[in-house]
């Protein structure tokens, strides 16, 4: 016993010289420090409490989402870290910790804080209040009791109102029933849940589910096909919540639809038509589906599995025989569907040339390679399209399979393009065309000139926020030029603190907007906030080669209606 003790505390004083040397690895990658480079501070917290020795890791960000780790710090004692020697730019700050619950506000959706840094700047309090997973187990059987395997097991969030999202597992064969009929689901935030599996309408399956797989009605814990008698599940901290099962019914009934893509003019069959599926039951919910399915060579499709419900198919605009189509709808109810025929049409084309003014850097052939322009037509109903062309050597397009509507001009960068081209004016035939061209049906548009031109301004903003939270919204700042398309924006994301910054800004007068259009949801609180949500305007100019700054004040507080005139 003693001899086992003695090793026991040499191992210990290995483990705490090795964990010295990450420490002392992780901060020897700390950049040396100069007057120009910013620092980034917070505290930690796991389950309430300060957490030592967690790392912290610092991202950079690119327009695509993809994020590199820059470099790591640890807590110390009482929970703190800090990253010093940044340079200017937009990064994410994220705990590393796969066991605990972290929260995604980094960019595009992802784990952790989005930061914007100045130069010189000391960034204090981005602080992480961390809880621990929890997990989830239980048992699916048939009505005879007998276990049901292979089943996608499905948690779903439950919020305010009628908000919930989804929850997946990293873990690989979570969500699945083994052959016992039993899963368990880990990492699991905590929180209410509904439990379900099963599936209500659409395809069942799409060439990627196992062969032989049997689909059972959705079904909600512990028995029940009605989402709102399904029996809440409570998820605690840190710990598993055992016997939730389930009980399915039969296994579902599957048909197919089979049609074909034909020219209403000629008859003449359309091949490798792209189609959309959009499904619903009893007019509740539902589900779109696109890039599995298409017409062979003959214009002929075949969807099998399908579920009893409703149905839209909508073909895709076909780019090698310049034709578009109308959707069709139908039911499917206890027998297949054939004999369906969707209508094409000739499609229209539009020709124009892509102009760099300017100088420019890298040459203007290099930035052409990497420019798509796109044409969008605009519908009320399922039929809005959107076609791309890329840029031949000369700067010239062409673009086909347009659907005849109101279409807008666009273009965007491939990755690995250049950045900071931004689209200057739209012309056809040398008149203004930013709010959009109107095609006819098989029209050849011609005599369309894009400009673009590499912008260097920088627009660096605050958004703050009065008259209380907005928990669980995340808000965006849409801008535009003044001078092009009115009902085009773009996007600028706002960091943890309200700061955002847009670069490659052309000289001129911008449109700054924040309200009801540029809210999502996040988190469990849902949507709750949306009626409060005031829109906010605001117009800037933006100068040549200079940095400007605006301030847009998003006041929660009720108005004060008038009082009424004598």
């Amino acid at each position: 016993m003693q001899f086992g003790f003695v090793r026991l505390v040499h191992v210990f004083a290995v483990f705490v010289c090795l964990s010295c040397s990450v420490s002392l690895n992780i901060q020897a990658q700390q950049p040396a420090p100069d007057k120009n480079a910013g620092s980034i501070s917070g505290r930690i917290t796991v389950d309430g409490k300060p957490k030592a020795g967690l790392m912290v890791e610092l991202l950079s960000t690119d327009t695509n989402g993809r994020r590199r780790v820059i470099t790591k710090a640890a807590t110390n004692k009482t929970g703190r870290y800090l990253f010093t020697g940044i340079a200017p730019g937009t990064y994410d700050v994220s705990p590393s910790a796969p066991t605990l619950v972290v929260p995604n506000e980094g960019k595009s959706g992802q784990s952790g804080k989005t930061i914007a840094i100045e130069t010189g700047e000391r960034i204090k309090g981005i602080d992480f209040d961390l809880v621990t997973m929890g997990s989830i187990r239980g048992r699916v059987r048939n009505a005879s009791g007998e276990p049901v395997k292979g089943q996608v097991v499905v948690l779903l969030l439950r919020g305010e109102g009628d908000y919930s999202r989804s929850f997946s597992s990293n873990a690989e064969g979570d969500h699945i029933t083994n052959d016992e009929g039993n899963y368990r689901i880990s990492g699991v935030p905590p929180g209410r849940y509904v439990v379900k599996v099963g599936t209500d309408y659409g395809v069942a399956a799409d060439g990627r589910s196992p062969k032989g797989t049997i689909y059972y009605p959705e079904t909600f814990h512990p028995d029940t096909d009605d989402p709102s008698k399904a029996t809440i599940v409570e998820i605690a901290t840190g710990h598993e919540t055992a016997d939730v099962d389930i009980t399915v019914g039969s296994p579902l009934k599957l048909y197919e639809i089979v049609g074909q893509t034909i020219v209403v003019e000629t008859g003449a069959p359309v091949p490798n038509v792209g189609l959309e599926i959009i499904t619903s039951k009893n007019g509740r919910g539902s589900t779109h589906s696109s890039g599995d399915w298409a017409s062979n060579s003959n214009g002929e499709f075949r969807i099998k599995n399908a579920l009893p419900g409703r149905y839209v198919v909508a073909p895709e605009n076909n780019r090698a025989s310049n034709t578009y189509g109308d959707s069709i709808s139908f039911d499917v109810r206890d027998a297949d569907v054939t004999g369906l025929k969707i209508p094409m049409h000739s499609a229209s084309t539009l020709t124009g040339m892509v102009l760099v003014e300017g100088d420019v850097s890298p040459p203007m052939t290099d930035i052409l390679s990497k420019l798509m322009v796109s044409a969008r037509t605009s519908s009320d109903n399922l039929m809005s399209s959107t076609m791309s062309s890329r840029i031949g050597p000369d700067g010239g397009f062409r673009i086909t399979g347009i659907r005849p509507g109101k279409v807008n001009l666009s273009f965007y960068m491939e990755r690995g393009g250049p950045e900071g081209i931004r689209l200057v004016r739209i012309e056809r035939n040398g008149v203004d065309a930013r709010n959009g061209i109107d095609v006819g049906v098989g029209e050849d548009v011609t005599g369309l000139r894009l400009v673009v031109a590499a912008g260097s301004s920088v627009l660096k903003g605050e958004v703050k926020v009065e008259g209380g939270p907005l928990e669980g919204v995340i808000l965006y700042v849409l801008y535009r030029s003044t001078s092009g398309n009115p009902h085009s924006f773009f996007q600028a994301d706002l960091d943890t603190r309200g700061h955002f910054v847009i670069k490659d800004l052309i000289p001129g007068e911008y449109e700054l907007m924040i309200g009801p259009m540029s809210v999502l949801v996040s988190g469990d609180k849902g949507g709750r906030t949306m009626n409060r949500m005031p829109t906010v305007k605001q117009n800037v100019v933006v100068g040549q080669g200079v940095d400007a700054e605006v301030t847009l004040v998003l006041s929660l507080k009720p108005e004060v209606p008038a009082p009424p005139q004598p």
